[in-house]
């Protein structure tokens, strides 16, 4: 079957030229050993499944964004309240730390995009563990200071979200430590 179609394809006019000239071309080999050079060089490419350090910093500087967001919807909110005075000062402060939080995180992501120190990275990656930690403690705390039924509901509601984003942080640093510590290379540098 494939050689009545290799000659019919053959016998058309307007392929001809095109059948000449792969005729004419010089069969080219490539050198003995072409396939272990590439193979040795796939072996040291870690980068494949591990993302690049301006994408680790995209996610800080996302993430950033978020709590800055929420810090200033948090400033505007305690400011319409009316029962603010008998707020405990932690509370009160609540907005100030999503703020604090913004500018460390918008650091860690300057910092990761300029330097690929791993210092850099493992302080990042305790600084987000802290971050979840420190959420999570914050949540339950102010459950129990407020003592009001659906309190849990409207807390989680930004415990969550921060909870997931803090996951996604440590997926990727993690990623990005494993590419430093292995010192994978990039696809220029590779040679064939």
């Amino acid at each position: 079957m494939k050689i009545e179609i290799t000659k019919n394809f053959e016998e058309l006019e307007q392929f001809q030229k095109i059948i000449q000239v792969f005729r004419k071309s010089l069969n080219v080999f490539p050198k003995d050993d072409f396939t272990s050079n590439v193979m040795n060089q796939i072996k040291t490419i870690s980068y494949l499944a591990t993302p690049y350090k301006k994408e680790c910093a995209f996610f800080f500087f996302l993430s950033a964004f978020f709590y800055l967001i929420l810090g200033i919807i948090l400033i505007f909110s305690f400011s319409k309240m009316i029962f603010l005075e008998s707020m405990p000062e932690w509370v009160a402060f609540q907005p100030y730390i999503a703020i604090g939080t913004a500018f460390i995180l918008t650091a860690f992501g300057f910092f990761i995009l300029n330097k690929e120190d791993i210092i850099i990275v493992k302080a990042a990656y305790v600084f987000t563990w802290l971050n979840i930690a420190g959420i999570v403690i914050n949540t339950l705390v102010l459950q129990i200071s407020f003592c009001m039924p659906f309190v849990i509901i409207s807390i989680s509601g930004l415990m969550i979200p921060i909870a997931i984003i803090g996951d996604m942080l440590l997926d990727i640093i993690q990623k990005h430590l494993r590419n430093i510590q292995s010192k994978g290379v990039l696809c220029e540098d590779i040679k064939i």
